[in-house]
């Protein structure tokens, strides 16, 4: 007799398919521009390269330790397509974090710091992605001491860049420019009483802008709509919340997500959030490795959507005071519960800085990361670090199931859990009650209503976690599996086979 337990806990949704992990190619590599060094800040997917931006001096003239543009292109294995490099005589270049984008007429467009020893000026570079030559540089100089953050773009071509004065380090500025960068107003949002938002987001031509208050205080944020001209068309603030926002992009339902830090009061530990619709805080989430971090905090950079609702967010931390920095990925659902938190190191070198600084996501659902890292050369210098990652932010597949340590599940005297449930494309499959659990030959299928077999899995050894009396694993719904409900059936070695419902939902 089969055992049937229906349990139906929060719903949740995460991409990855099982037959995607196994086609997905994984490397952890870092790539030098000839002398000097490097630091990779943003990464862009097209069809079939990624675009990767960043900063570096370097041993060659113009300008011999002056900080220049060094941008390439690779294939999605981690060949170099193309380099390129800008540079000036006593100027410094400083391409900006996460901020790239495609534009409309098939280009790359993304954001620059243009600074000597007495300006900075906001600053936009457009590229051809097959061959990285420049299209063109525009810098902005109606003031010596800007910043830039962030870009995106119109429906018309014309491009908004977001970004903030030096000498007022609160509240934000925005740029609205031509499709060929050439400038057309410049207005401002805030006061000294808001931080600068380090991302904000367009959708239909309406621009969303959110800031918090100084330090939290007070623990309030503001979320600003305008229309394509910059003119204010609402502006809300919501407030007692504790913590502090720093930008944030829209989800697909029309809320919020980004990313936050704690103030006033150490430690000023980073965050990622989300909001409703309506522009209400509905979680913040702080990664468990904060436990183990003994001088810094954890430093996420701006997370990413997938198209099922998860946020996947990379950054880095510093384990102990004697160590570099370490990157770290972390992958949570809609209601900022963790499915897995993993931390990196490039292959070189490892007891070095590891600094992770962009995170995206290709379309087959594997996760590309960029950043910092030294290359294989002992008394070499800092290069492009590149990591793919299959979607389970694996460089092995099967490393580790969903996350034993960060996810924990009801407590039962016996029988079988899924967590979630209704599932989109995967879950964890949990067995309470069990003192021998055998660690290999487990297998699950997936059957309809009607006794058809949909899929037949046999468990890897190295996805199965066995702690006191429960076993878990993970399941992976392949992708011709239609929405409704479904038996999944677990075979275990010299036991009862185990059934239960499982909903699938899917967008």
């Amino acid at each position: 007799m089969h055992n049937t337990i229906r349990i139906f806990l929060a719903s949740l949704i995460i991409l990855c398919y099982q037959c995607a992990i196994q086609a997905q190619t994984t490397f952890n590599t870092t790539i030098d521009f000839y002398f000097g060094t490097e630091s990779a800040t943003a990464a862009l997917p097209l069809n079939d390269r990624i675009i990767i931006t960043g900063t570096g001096y370097a041993i060659d003239p113009p300008g011999l330790f002056d900080e220049k543009l060094k941008f390439l292109a690779t294939d999605f294995d981690g060949n170099v397509l193309w380099r390129n490099v800008l540079a000036d005589s006593a100027i410094n270049y400083f391409a900006d974090y996460r901020s790239i984008i495609q534009t409309i007429d098939g280009n790359v467009v993304f954001t620059v710091t243009r600074q000597t020893d007495t300006t900075s000026y906001p600053m936009l570079v457009k590229i051809d992605p097959a061959t990285g030559d420049t299209l063109f540089t525009k810098y902005y100089d109606f003031e010596p001491n800007h910043r830039a953050s962030d870009i995106k773009e119109l429906s018309d071509g014309s491009l908004i860049l977001l970004g903030y004065d030096e000498s007022d380090l609160y509240g934000s500025m925005i740029i609205k420019t031509t499709p060929e960068g050439d400038f057309l107003w410049e207005k401002r949002y805030g006061t000294s009483t808001e931080r600068n938002a380090i991302q904000f987001d367009i959708f239909a031509d309406t621009i969303y802008l959110v800031n918090s208050y100084n330090d939290c205080l007070p623990d309030r944020y503001w979320i600003r709509k305008l229309d394509a001209d910059g003119n204010i068309l609402d502006a809300q603030y919501y407030s007692d919340i504790g913590v502090c926002p720093v930008g944030a992009r829209r989800t697909k339902e029309g809320g919020f997500y980004g990313s936050g830090v704690y103030y006033p009061m150490p430690p000023y530990r980073s965050f990622i959030y989300r909001t409703d619709t309506e522009g209400n805080f509905l979680w913040d989430y702080n990664t468990d490795f904060g436990d183990t971090i003994d001088s810094w905090q954890f430093d996420p950079f701006i997370p990413i959507e997938t198209p099922y609702g998860d946020i996947v967010v990379g950054g880095y931390y510093e384990p102990n005071e004697f160590s570099g920095y370490v990157g770290l990925i972390c992958k949570v659902d809609a209601n900022g519960n963790p499915y897995w938190e993993r931390s990196y190191r490039a292959i070189a070198n490892t007891w070095h800085d590891n600094m992770m600084s962009d995170v995206t996501i290709l379309e087959d659902n594997s996760i590309v990361c960029v950043g910092t890292a030294y290359g294989g050369v002992i008394y070499g210098d800092y290069n492009f670090w590149l990591l793919k990652l299959d979607s389970m932010g694996c460089l092995i597949p099967g490393c580790d199931t969903l996350g034993l340590e960060v996810m924990d599940l009801v407590q039962e005297e016996a029988g079988m859990l899924v967590f979630p449930n209704p599932v989109s494309e995967e879950a964890i499959v949990q067995i309470n009650g069990g003192t021998s659990f055998i660690s290999s030959g487990i297998s699950y299928q997936l059957v309809s209503l009607s006794g058809i077999i949909w899929q037949n899995v046999e468990v890897p050894t190295a996805t199965i976690r066995i702690e006191a009396d429960q076993l878990r694993f993970p399941l992976h719904l392949e992708p011709h599996i239609p929405n409704g409900i479904c038996l999944l059936r677990v075979l275990l070695p010299d036991r009862a086979t185990l059934e239960m419902q499982l909903v699938v939902m899917r967008e």
